[in-house]
């Protein structure tokens, strides 16, 4: 029931079609996650890697933030990708959602930031239905009872889109998902160990040198629809301060 819940709570919330509620998102995945967090982070204590990566003083955005790379490397393209970056989900993240654990807290930073190198290494973009594909991703290496409700709201919403895109977005999850599938767990990854290789060489390091084939032969067409949805909500928006003006 709490699953039903929340799947019709996101629905109601905003525009899941060009722009998610951001603040009911990080309320579902915490109310959600619970049990998924503990039993990722248990998987992750598990890996070598782990007591590392809790202990060092800058996670790898700071990091990268504040240090310079040479041109063509994977540190300076990454430092690159989240320059443009206009949400900074780990900041949102931390000013909504406060864990008395520091390990927990911890490992929600890692998380948020893996969550980006799953967009920057996959070219998965930051609109709604390239979210989704981060998701399946992210689904294949780790159990998240909200993603799977994100997906399905999703799907949801594609089918009021139209029949052809209701049949579209399972592709989209399901070729994300084998990506997923084929890598490394990217939780686990010393991503600071590969900042001077070139970013196709951490690419195929990860068994991701090739790029999504079906999310690249859709996105023209997604972004056409997707800009269509945006102006015509912008529209619909002055026309509401016209009226009540």
């Amino acid at each position: 029931m709490k699953y039903i819940k929340f799947l019709f709570h996101y629905l109601r919330s905003g525009n899941g079609e060009t722009n998610p509620n951001l603040d009911v998102l990080l309320q579902i995945i915490k109310e959600l996650d619970n049990k998924s967090d503990k039993k990722n982070i248990k998987k992750f204590d598990s890996h070598p890697i782990a007591k590392k990566l809790y202990e060092e003083e800058q996670h790898l955005l700071d990091y990268v933030r504040t240090h310079e790379f040479k041109k063509d490397t994977f540190g300076y393209d990454l430092k690159e990708f989240w320059s443009e970056q206009s949400v900074d989900l780990l900041k949102e993240y931390a000013s909504k959602v406060q864990h008395k654990n520091k390990t927990k807290k911890r490992f929600g930073d890692l998380f948020w930031i893996n969550h980006d190198m799953i967009h920057f290494l996959n070219g998965y973009n930051t609109t709604p239905l390239a979210e989704v594909a981060v998701l399946s991703f992210t689904l294949a290496q780790e159990k998240r009872t909200s993603f799977s409700l994100f997906i399905l709201a999703g799907w949801m919403i594609a089918f009021k889109q139209s029949l052809i895109n209701g049949i579209r977005y399972p592709k989209i999850c399901y070729e994300a998902y084998k990506r997923g599938k084929q890598s490394e767990w990217f939780m686990t990854v010393d991503w600071k160990q590969h900042l001077d290789k070139t970013t196709h060489e951490v690419k195929e390091l990860l068994n991701l040198e090739k790029p999504p084939k079906f999310w690249n032969s859709f996105l023209k067409e997604y972004m056409r629809l997707h800009n269509y949805l945006k102006s015509k909500e912008v529209t619909s928006g002055i026309n509401n301060t016209q009226v009540t003006g």
